[in-house]
């Protein structure tokens, strides 16, 4: 029978803690280091800057969906969900490793570590490998990667690894802006860091790079300039939808922010097709309508100017006060 003493008792409910959270804690650290230790290693970081936030990355990847090679491997097969996840997951267990094994032949010590990794940490290994690989050639410069790195921590390597040299270059452009403090704050809202920006290319995916190369990047002084890329990064899900299209909301933002013309000039490289532009048409359209008799005078007013672009309209226009240009 065993005593009823207080101390006992909370002494064996110590231990039992301490078998079960102590060795959890440890391998979270182990995991932690090991990151660490690829990034610096592959994207050849100098000794004093840290690799921050790797363990919202690994969070991040144990949430991202199989990459789209393994599930046609997986549908191949007509079979249940459970063995339709088992192939995928085995498919992906075998690319990743062989990945892996290519990127570390030189790094035998770090291999062996990352065999004892699950598998969204082997998939956040290969990130970090291929994104200090990409990130090392696009700067060469190492003290400039120390402070890119430093800014944006571990998804700005991660980001480097997913979506390759262009996402470096828009990392370091932003940097560069926020550095000259060319980067405008909308009123009531707080200013962005590079970290910022890293992690909401990680939240929106594939949809937040296709937005920015699309819709941002095209139009990048108007998008700094004005706030708007600021409001973005605080708040992407208000300018467009999860596949990087540009929404009602985000059209109604730039025109608040940047103006109906610029607006309107923006819309139309965003949008080859002109639907940004005829949305902005409309929507002006409706304006003048809303406006009545008023309305209707300054669409006359803006047909006739517009008319006078051509030398014959001009020339019959200016006829009754012609006679104001001969000598008397």
């Amino acid at each position: 029978m065993l005593p009823h003493n207080p101390r006992f008792v909370r002494g064996i409910l110590a231990i039992f803690l301490a078998i079960i959270i102590i060795p959890s804690v440890c391998q979270a650290r182990s995991s932690e280091d090991l990151f660490q230790a690829l990034a610096r290693t592959f994207a050849k970081l100098p000794d004093d800057v840290p690799v921050k936030h790797t363990d919202d990355l690994l969070r991040r990847v144990k949430k991202m969906p199989p990459p789209r090679q393994a599930d046609d491997i997986a549908a191949a097969g007509k079979h249940s969900d459970e063995v339709l996840n088992s192939t995928r997951s085995a498919a992906r267990r075998v690319e990743v490793l062989a990945q892996l094994n290519k990127g570390l032949a030189s790094s035998p010590t770090l291999l062996r570590q990352i065999d004892q990794l699950d598998d969204a940490g082997r998939e956040a290994a290969l990130i970090l490998v291929k994104g200090g690989k990409n990130l090392n050639e696009v700067i060469p410069d190492i003290a400039l990667r120390g402070q890119l790195v430093r800014a944006g921590g571990a998804e700005l390597i991660a980001g480097a690894g997913q979506y390759g040299d262009d996402f470096v270059k828009s990392a370091l452009r932003l940097q560069t802006a926020l550095d000259a403090g060319a980067v405008a704050v909308p009123s009531g809202m707080r200013k962005i860091t590079l970290a910022d920006y890293t992690s909401t290319v990680a939240k929106m995916g594939d949809g937040g790079v296709e937005f920015f190369n699309k819709v941002i990047q095209p139009n990048w002084k108007l998008w700094v300039g004005t706030g708007l890329f600021t409001w973005w990064v605080i708040d992407p899900d208000g300018f467009q939808d999860t596949s990087g299209q540009l929404v009602e909301e985000g059209i109604s933002r730039i025109q608040q922010l940047a103006g109906e013309v610029a607006a309107s000039a923006a819309l139309g490289v965003i949008d080859g097709s002109g639907k940004a532009v005829a949305n902005i048409s409309e929507k002006t359209w409706e304006g003048f309508k809303s406006q009545g008799i008023a309305g209707i005078l300054g669409v006359f007013v803006l047909l006739l100017l517009g008319s006078l672009f051509f030398k014959r309209v001009r020339y019959y226009a200016l006829t009754p006060v012609r006679w104001l240009n001969r000598e008397p």
